[in-house]
């Protein structure tokens, strides 16, 4: 069986590892996959990282020193997600659907979870969006800080504290039972375009790997096709 290189941002950790095994019994590929942030991934493939396969946004890849961009030839859009806050399935928040909705949530809450929030797409944006609230030294003591919205998601679904919020991209919240979409005021919404992709030089069946994750992505991996927001 073939290996491949993946080095993927954590937006499509839920759409690879939901036909990992699938890729493998059609095409005869086994997927060695490494999740980050984006800006890990960045420094990873500016340090000459192999990969065979990459996700990472639109923009991290526009930003790649040109030398290392020609690797991978034109990216491919797999969609957009979008970085919302995240509440355990079972409490009863009412959507944050405006700012002092939200900055009240965040006051509220007794734990907040979060990406990395210089290293991470949503995080640097969460950031901001803390500060633009006059709330960031307040909540800074409460909160915890996790490589991903993913792995930020995950801790929420295991906490019992009532309010506790995590912060997420869509596609990553997705793959997590337990937790459910509490919103994104319309001034606070961010829609990240993410890529996929080949190394240049790369043979089958690559091409086949990502055909799959496109088709995957634009049906059912939690991908939007445009970058409109519904908060």
């Amino acid at each position: 069986m073939r290996e491949l290189i993946v080095l993927s941002a954590g937006a499509a950790r839920g759409l690879i590892e939901a036909r990992r095994a699938g890729i493998g019994r059609r095409f005869g590929a086994a997927l060695a996959c490494r999740y980050a942030p984006v800006d890990a991934v960045w420094q990873a493939l500016e340090g000459g990282a192999a990969a065979d396969l990459v996700v990472l946004s639109r923009a991290a890849f526009g930003a790649l020193r040109p030398d290392v961009a020609q690797r991978f030839g034109a990216p491919q859009t797999l969609g957009w997600a979008q970085t919302r806050c995240v509440r355990r399935a079972d409490d009863p928040l009412p959507p944050l659907a405006t700012a002092d909705a939200l900055r009240r949530a965040l006051l509220d809450s007794p734990l907040l979870l979060v990406p990395d929030l210089e290293r991470s797409t949503g995080g640097r944006h969460l950031a901001a969006v803390f500060r633009a609230l006059g709330v960031a030294e307040t909540l800074a003591p409460r909160m915890r800080h996790y490589a991903g919205g993913f792995e930020a998601a995950s801790a929420l679904a295991a906490q019992h504290a009532s309010g506790a919020l995590a912060c997420a991209q869509s596609t990553e919240a997705a793959q997590v039972p337990g937790v459910a979409d509490a919103g994104m005021p319309a001034e606070f919404s961010l829609a990240t375009e993410y890529c996929i992709g080949m190394r240049s030089a790369a043979e089958a069946p690559c091409a086949d790997v990502v055909r799959e994750l496109l088709h995957a992505a634009r049906a059912d991996g939690g991908f939007s096709p445009g970058p409109s927001i519904h908060s």
